[in-house]
This record gives structure tokens, sequence and C-alpha cells, in this order.
């Protein structure tokens, strides 16, 4: 395929909350993101605007897919198509392939009813249209830093996006911030 596919989901950390400069703005070359209709379009932050569970625009900012991305064409010389599909406050059960979720999308006023899951394998299925699924990056866990179950819970969906899709492709967690005492144990578990 033409690009090399990647899925990033998790919550408000792969959605991106952080600060937003000028330069963000601009496009990434020879990154794309698979766009509301499926198709790839080149990327510009934030990177979670075409996010099929996302909260409003208004929230979506820098997060780890932009510097993700770079590092990888860069490293590569291939074309990176990311496949972002995060919503922020979620929980790793809000990821179970069997649950489905009422929320609000995006700027709509209505809710609606969602599979994280089923949207996140959705778009994936439609972005390795283009190319072969490389790797899934996870950044979530804010929710869950307590729960001592949460590693068996990540298995089963590691194994059911690999098993949906597939692909035996490389699943990255991301760590939760260092800054935060409280995420110390958390951080342990998922090293």
């Amino acid at each position: 395929g033409e690009y090399d596919v990647y899925l990033l989901l998790g919550q408000s950390n792969m959605a991106g909350r952080g600060e937003m400069l000028e330069e963000d703005y601009a496009v990434i070359p020879n990154v794309y993101l698979l766009d509301s209709e499926g198709k790839p379009v080149p990327a510009a932050g934030p990177m979670n605007i075409y996010s099929s569970i996302r909260k409003t625009d208004a929230v979506q900012a820098m997060g780890p897919g932009a510097f993700f991305a770079k590092t990888i064409t860069e490293q590569t010389g291939r074309k990176v198509l990311l496949v972002v599909n995060a919503r922020g406050g979620s929980s790793i059960n809000d990821w179970r392939k069997d649950l489905v979720s009422y929320i609000k999308v995006g700027n709509s006023s209505k809710y609606t009813s969602v599979s994280y899951y089923g949207e996140a394998l959705r778009r994936a299925q439609q972005a390795m249209q283009y190319g072969a699924l490389k790797g899934i990056i996870w950044h979530q866990g804010c929710s869950d830093q307590s729960d001592d179950r949460y590693l068996s819970r990540l298995t089963y969906v590691v194994e059911d996006f690999r098993k949906d899709l597939g692909a035996d492709v490389p699943f990255i967690a991301g760590q939760l911030g260092g800054w935060r005492s409280s995420s110390a144990g958390f951080n342990e578990r998922i090293t």
C-alpha cells in the first residue's frame, strides 16, 4: 500500500490537550489523517479532529500523534496514515468490544449510541484499504489509575484489536505524566 497505517487510541492524553503553537497547525510532510469520510488528507494539528467519538472541536489540541508520525516518516521515508480516534475521559471499560456508550459526539447537542471499540475498528479497516497496519498506539489511563485489573482489561482490548484487524502488530502503551505522584503506580504496571 501507499501508506503505513497507525491506529492512535485512548483518552484526553491521545486526543490532545496540550497548548497548540502556530507551527502545530502546519501540514506535516508525508503524514496524513483519515478524515470523516474515510479518506487520507494532509495532516495538520489537531490530530484528533476527525475522531468519530471526540468531544467538541474546542478541546482538541496537541497530543503525541504529530511528533510520533514525524519521527516515523523521517525514519522510514514512507507516507504515514494516522487513524486518531480518542475520547477524553474514557475508561478502559469504555473500550470493551461489547460495550455501547450513549454520548455527545463533536459539536452536536444530540446524544447518540456508539461503540468506541467498534468505531476504532471501522476506521482502521477504512485506512487499511490504503496500506498495512503497522501498529497501535494507546495513551489512556487517567480514569483507571487505581484499577488493579487494568492490565488484564487492556490485554483483552489488545487481543481483540489484533484478532479483528487480522494484524499481529506492535501495541505501544504510553505512560501517564510523571508530574503527578498518583501516576507512579500506574506507570509501573504499564512498564
